[in-house]
Parts: C-alpha cells; sequence; structure tokens
C-alpha cells in the first residue's frame, strides 16, 4: 500500500518509472503491480533466473534491469535478457556501464542503461563517451571494459586467497 501511494503522489511529476518498489517478494511485487499507476523497472536485486522468468511472463514489470554481478554475469544476463525479449519487456541495466552497454545494445529491446562513475577514472582503455545524454558502446571487439597497463598493475593482486 504505502509503494501505490507514493506512486500515485509522484506520478504528477511525469517520472519514468518507480524503482524496486518492494522487496524481492513475487506476491508483493504482483500486488504492487495491481495497483501502481506507474511504470515499474525492478531486477537489479534478483539473483534467481526463476524469478525473473516469473516476473517476465506474469508480466510484473514495464521494464527489466538487469545487475550484471548479480544475474550471474554475461552469461546470465544474456539468457535473462532472452526473456525478457520473449516477453517484450525493454532492458535496462544497473551499473557497470562499461561492459553493460555493449550487453544491452547487442539486444533489439535494449532500452537503457544505469550511468554511474563508481569506478576510478582511466582504467580502461575504451573512453565512454556520453553525447546528448546517450552513452556511446565502443566501435571495437570485446567487451567495452579493457584495462590498462596501469591499471593492471596497480590493482594486481598476488592471489584470490
Amino acid at each position: 500500500e504505502q509503494a501505490a501511494k507514493i506512486a500515485k503522489d509522484l506520478s504528477v511529476y511525469n517520472i519514468t518509472w518507480i524503482k524496486e518498489p518492494t522487496r524481492n517478494n513475487i506476491s508483493e511485487i504482483e500486488a504492487i503491480r495491481k495497483i501502481s499507476c506507474l511504470p515499474i523497472a525492478l531486477g537489479e536485486n534478483i539473483i534467481e533466473k526463476k524469478d525473473f522468468e516469473a516476473i517476465c511472463q506474469k508480466k510484473l514489470t514495464d521494464y527489466l534491469q538487469l545487475d550484471l554481478p548479480r544475474c550471474a554475469g554475461i552469461t546470465g544476463f544474456c539468457e535473462i535478457a532472452n526473456i525478457a525479449l520473449k516477453n517484450k519487456i525493454p532492458l535496462c541495466s544497473h551499473l557497470l556501464y562499461e561492459i553493460s552497454i555493449g550487453l544491452t545494445a547487442a539486444f533489439p529491446h535494449g532500452h537503457m542503461v544505469e550511468y554511474d562513475n563508481l569506478l576510478p577514472p582511466g582504467i580502461f582503455v575504451e573512453t565512454h563517451s556520453v553525447r546528448d545524454g546517450y552513452l556511446l558502446p565502443p566501435q571495437r571487439p570485446g567487451n567495452g571494459a579493457t584495462l590498462t597497463e596501469q591499471a593492471l598493475k596497480k590493482y594486481q593482486t598476488d592471489s584470490f586467497f
């Protein structure tokens, strides 16, 4: 009820969506979906593929927002993106734009990439240009996030253990 009230109060501001309006509980998402007057974006906190499948099949979101590390990396991102495509749900990414821009752009229903500079500047070979509000994917092969030699030396560790 609280999320629906907030959505109603915010609707006068012409916002694009209400993001993650509840915990990742399918029944709570269903309840909010029934009463929200705003589009819903969710997915950044969801981990299980079965939950993504249920959300997409039941059309519980207007935008599916995938978080690359939480959805099992590049392979999981692609698998879940295909589920969203099959269900005609626009695809967005959550953080790690350096990698997710290329992934999102590779799908016909790729809609938006969350842009937030959380990583230190200058650690990638590629430049991630923003022009007129659009983030442009790198124009070379690869995932778009090649670390510079300086970054490799600076952030090198001896081992994982």
